[in-house]
């Protein structure tokens, strides 16, 4: 599939939209980047509870809004973030076994699955647990739409009537992730939905390619850590040679006793850092001490591999 790519030297006004002529996930594909972050963000998050805890994307989908909306009913808590920069709501929608099911792993249950009654609404515990889901989840979102551009999510409440959820008109479409959660056999989901509106914001931050060349890093800091890292102090160590006795022998080593190396005095010796052998040397001797002369490299040239960040 050819993923098509937006010129960013041409203006807004020119340039190719890659949100017009329908929805065409293939020309974002920044979007499963930001939704893998989340994903990722969210499993240490909730692994603090509980280290079973797998968190995955199962789909990702381009759809109007009131179709989204419809599948979350009957029993559904959804929360409501504005996103200043935007100028646009956000809107996650947890049904209630996710919610029933945090809370029983937060209190050392199973968290089996558990069916809403469905005569009975949430309890001030229960939407006090979600509060602190959609708390965690409005800094888990801002730190995932930050690769693209610095995002704040504002929590601003919840809501169970679906006429009430401000994400513009139903007909348009929005982006939806649906995340789930699984730990052993049990399973909940939670669905992230973007309005059209933050699509239109983002729709060329979401066209470039992970890995577009053009793509800025900061210069200053890759001199700064190339800097200290080749000033970084390692030890060496010349090993003539090994050899291997029992421990019944070393039990029997004595004072002023001899060890014979299989080893001669023209044998050259290793050079190693960290256990990692780096040169084979010559062993020798000038003004009274023992010298190694680098003969040749061992493996890949420590300066051929730090050269990259040196520079």
């Amino acid at each position: 599939m050819t993923v098509a790519r937006t010129d960013y030297n041409e203006s807004p006004s020119t340039a190719h939209n890659p949100l017009s002529g329908g929805p065409n996930l293939a020309r974002l594909p920044m979007v499963p980047v930001v939704f893998d972050r989340i994903a990722a963000q969210l499993a240490l998050d909730l692994r603090q509870l509980d280290e079973a805890v797998n968190v995955s994307i199962a789909d990702i989908s381009y759809e109007a809004a009131e179709k989204v909306l419809a599948r979350s009913e009957p029993k559904f808590l959804a929360g409501v973030f504005n996103v200043g920069e935007w100028n646009e709501r956000v809107v996650v929608l947890l049904d209630e076994p996710f919610i029933l099911t945090m809370l029983e792993r937060m209190f050392g249950g199973t968290g089996a699955r558990m069916a809403p009654d469905a005569e009975r609404p949430l309890s001030n515990l229960e939407i006090r647990v979600a509060n602190s889901l959609f708390q965690t989840l409005a800094g888990i979102m801002q730190t995932g739409f930050s690769v693209l551009r610095p995002s704040s999510f504002q929590f601003e409440g919840t809501e169970r009537r679906l006429e009430r959820i401000e994400i513009g008109r139903r007909s348009n479409p929005c982006l939806c992730a649906k995340i789930k959660i699984a730990a052993g056999s049990i399973a909940v989901f939670a669905t992230i939905v973007v309005p059209l509106g933050a699509l239109s914001v983002l729709r060329y931050d979401l066209a470039q390619s992970p890995k577009d060349p053009r793509a800025k890093t900061d210069q200053g800091w890759s001199h700064q850590f190339g800097e200290e890292l080749v000033k970084t102090e390692v030890s060496l160590r010349a090993v003539i040679s090994d050899t291997s006795l029992t421990l019944g022998e070393i039990s029997r080593l004595k004072v002023n006793q001899t060890l014979y190396l299989e080893t001669t005095i023209d044998a050259g010796v290793v050079l190693e850092s960290n256990g990692k052998p780096l040169y084979e040397c010559q062993l020798g001797q000038s003004n009274g001490v023992y010298t190694a002369r680098i003969n040749q490299f061992i493996g890949s040239k420590p300066n051929e591999m730090l050269r990259p960040i040196a520079d």
